[in-house]
């Protein structure tokens, strides 16, 4: 875990290849996680329910992937993001 408390503005040292988790939260339907996984089919990945909104309108799911870089990292984002209402 990076040290935010200091003076410092260095950006944090990651070391890749590492397992990046993100969260992605989606409409509340039956193929939502389906679409993760047919989107990640070529990753190295584990996908795991997370909760669903106090309406019920959306689904989260936290999902783990090995990223080779940070140009990997910033791709697998870029993938969610495009089927997801957020991603973090």
């Amino acid at each position: 875990m990076a040290n935010i408390s200091g003076a410092s503005c260095e950006k944090a040292t990651i070391e890749y290849p590492l397992l990046w988790e993100y969260k992605a939260v989606l409409q509340n339907e039956v193929s939502a996680k389906e679409k993760i996984e047919n989107l990640l089919k070529n990753e190295n990945f584990k996908i795991e329910f997370s909760k669903f909104s106090k309406g019920g309108k959306f689904i989260s799911f936290k999902i783990r992937v090995f990223v080779r870089d940070e140009k990997h990292k910033n791709a697998i984002f870029e993938l969610l993001a495009k089927i997801s209402k957020i991603v973090l």
